[in-house]
């Protein structure tokens, strides 16, 4: 399922395909000029105290009896500004400034042909957001306490006088639009292009009518199974429509900001909608900026999907859009246990900055270009490196360190990236250096620090089987004694030892009742040696008594080093008779699930992942399936990786390790490791970011004896 649409206005319009998916993204339209009209009204705004003119003033002309939509416009950098009226007759003028209260003119008499009225004086008594008290924190649809009606009339000015501000003669403006593909779970950029063009925002979007969007929502999906995101235009944030149809919540948010938050009302909870914030500057009543998400939709589209816009004061008092992006989750259809279920592939995202607005020769408005500088060093020596390849993965932004290991690149655009770094050193051996990188309004100034290339590390993995039947042998030990590596093969006879360094090393197979297996094997640099390993069974002694290995060696060397949490077999001993979980319980920073009889090892840390499971029903088929919750830890036993976290934050492909379907009389011993850092590297790959437990079953119980 890959269906997404947005709809575009008139104008350039940049389209692209996404296999059956079209995204059409808003384009820019240039500015246009005011029209003419039969009866014309033409003055200006001044200052109350000082005479001085007034830019960026919203004007409406109202009739009497407001029975028709008032006519509008903006006051320029003069202060003068042209209405036109619909007919002739009394109208009157309103007054609105961001920051200063409403002014309503006395009745204006207009007649056929140009009609010069007089100043219109304001007075200068600024609004303070900050000191308006409102008495409902909750407001919804029609329901309006004064400060809620104070603060909204200052959004609603700002919206307007955006709108107004596109209409200008003669404004033209640079900017920079994107298309991007982001990584699902980190956010991070996989792919960007981007254009400069010259032209004008209106806004970034054609939105739908008020009506519209309240008959049909905010997305809509066909019968072709096409879905159209529908973003929410200025107009129809300042529409009484949007008023109606949402709960807001004035909170005094950090920064000296004023934010209002607003949700769907109840009676459209079966109706796609959006919920978001709109924020405005305490002290001057200036509209920042707003952000949104759908809501009534699947839960990979309301995780997802939304957008922002940001708004900036141009000089001559205008408004413009300064930022704006939609982001949209692209859907794939797959099947888990015989069920078919969404989960999400990559986020599409498709944005612009304004760069530039001028008239003429005059820059009302610019914003710094963005970019990362710094060095390149070694982490061992501090010693600079010339050469470097620098590059922002999926932007074709790259370059070279040059001397003192210096390097910049200019023009990027805000976002999240990995910053690749390549040397003659990490050519040798086929790697890079990757970090991710959050780049902000501000410059970037960054050291990165190259370590010594890692060696092409080689696996081992295969098969141990029974050489008559060709039946798997479970628990068969796996070594290579010169390099300290061991594992046991799986329940279906499987194993496999990463991390080995390449060259000729000497391997050991052996089970209880099979002959040992020895032979010299060569390993090749960044290749996987499979191998299916014949054992031939023996006769059984009469009688044998075996002492078990009290511990494994290498969780000796792990202990040593004091890095983990561990349990020893006398520890477990004084626990006996107890589950698994209630002695993982004990460890600090450790958090059991509990779902029944069964536990799963997770951090305290939220993260995008937490299990839960669906039961069909009709058929009874239970599916596994990952919604936010705890982070759970990567887990081995015997040397084998049990559970591996994955790495979509949408799906899973296997439910996590029940820790108490191994009796603690039955472990030999235990090793977690909380960190990254702190794993072991015979332990050290995949997803390490919840931790790694590592379990230890006892391979003989001590003084176990079979008589013939």
């Amino acid at each position: 399922m890959r269906s997404h649409n947005i709809i575009s206005p008139g104008g350039i319009v940049r389209v692209i395909r996404l296999g059956r998916a079209l995204v059409a993204i808003a384009g820019l339209v240039a500015a246009l000029p005011a029209g003419s009209g039969a009866q014309t009204v033409r003055g200006q705004v001044t200052d109350g105290a000082t005479g001085a003119p007034i830019p960026g003033v919203v004007l409406l002309l109202v009739d009497s009896a407001e029975r028709t939509p008032p006519r509008r416009a903006m006051s320029d950098e003069t202060g003068a500004y042209t209405l036109l009226a619909p007919g002739a007759g009394t109208y009157r003028i309103r007054a609105m400034r961001i920051g200063f209260k409403p002014t309503t003119s006395p009745p204006i008499g207009v007649v056929l042909g140009l009609n010069e009225v007089p100043p219109l004086r304001l007075a200068g008594i600024p609004l303070m957001l900050d000191t308006v008290r409102v008495a409902s924190r909750d407001v919804c649809g029609g329901q309006r306490d004064e400060g809620f009606a104070t603060i909204w009339n200052q959004a609603r000015t700002a919206l307007s006088a955006a709108q107004l501000t596109a209409a200008t003669r003669g404004l033209t403006a640079r900017v920079v639009s994107y298309d991007r593909t982001l990584d699902p779970r980190s956010g991070r950029v996989q792919e960007q292009s981007a254009e400069v063009s010259s032209g004008f925002v209106t806004q970034p979007w054609h939105a739908a009518s008020p009506a519209q969007l309240r008959r049909d929502g905010y997305v809509v999906r066909d019968d072709a199974g096409w879905v159209t995101y529908h973003a929410p235009g200025l107009a129809a944030l300042a529409s009484d429509e949007f008023i109606e149809d949402h709960c807001f919540r004035v909170e005094r948010a950090r920064d000296a900001q004023i934010a209002i938050e607003f949700v769907p009302t109840r009676d459209r909870r079966e109706i796609a909608d959006i919920r978001g914030t709109i924020w405005l500057d305490a002290a001057t009543s200036e509209l920042r900026r707003m952000d949104y998400r759908y809501v009534n939709v699947s839960s990979a589209e309301e995780n997802q999907a939304g957008g922002a816009m940001d708004f900036a004061r141009l000089r001559d008092g205008g408004w413009a859009i300064a930022r704006w992006n939609i982001r949209m989750p692209v859907l794939e259809q797959v099947v888990m246990q015989g069920r078919p279920m969404l989960r999400v592939s990559e986020i599409k995202v498709a944005g612009g900055d304004l760069a530039l607005a001028t008239r003429g020769t005059d820059t009302l408005w610019s914003r710094a270009a963005v970019a990362i500088a710094g060095t390149v060093v070694d982490s061992a020596t501090g010693s600079a490196i010339v050469g470097a390849r620098i590059a922002l993965r999926g932007t074709g932004l790259e370059t070279r360190s040059g001397d003192g290991g210096g390097f910049r690149l200019n023009d990027v655009l805000p976002g999240e990236y990995t910053l690749e770094v390549a040397t003659a050193a990490l050519d040798s051996v086929g790697a890079k250096q990757e970090m991710p990188i959050l780049v902000s309004e501000a410059a970037q100034d960054v050291q990165l620090r190259v370590g010594r290339p890692r060696p092409r590390f080689s696996t081992f993995a295969g098969v141990v089987v029974v050489d008559s039947t060709q039946q798997p042998i479970v628990e068969a030990e796996v070594s290579l004694p010169e390099l300290g590596r061991t594992t046991y093969t799986d329940s279906s006879g499987a194993f496999k030892v990463e991390d080995l360094p390449p060259g000729e090393h000497r391997v050991v197979v052996r089970r209880l009742g099979f002959g040992p297996l020895e032979a010299q094997l060569a390993f090749a640099p960044n290749e996987t040696l499979d191998r299916r390993i014949l054992l031939q069974s023996v006769a059984t002694l009469g009688t044998v008594s075996v002492v078990a290995r009290s511990l494994i060696p290498s969780f000796d060397e792990h202990r040593a080093q004091m890095l983990g949490t561990f349990f020893t077999r006398a520890d477990l001993e004084k626990q006996s008779g107890r589950r698994m979980s209630e002695v993982l319980s004990q460890v600090r920073g450790l958090r059991i699930q509990q779902g029944g009889s069964k536990a799963h090892v997770a951090t305290r840390r939220r993260a995008t992942a937490r299990f839960r499971r669906l039961e069909n029903p009709a058929t009874g088929e239970a599916v596994v399936q990952a919604e936010e919750g705890f982070c759970y830890a990567a887990i081995y036993v015997n040397g084998s990786r049990v559970f591996e976290p994955d790495d979509d934050n949408a799906m899973v492909t296997v439910p996590p390790f029940d820790v108490n379907s191994i009796p603690v009389d039955q472990i030999e011993a235990i090793e977690y490791y909380a960190t990254q850092a702190s794993v072991p590297m015979r332990y050290s790959r995949g997803n390490l970011d919840c931790g790694v437990l590592v379990i230890h079953t006892r391979r003989l119980a001590p003084e176990t004896r079979e008589k013939p």
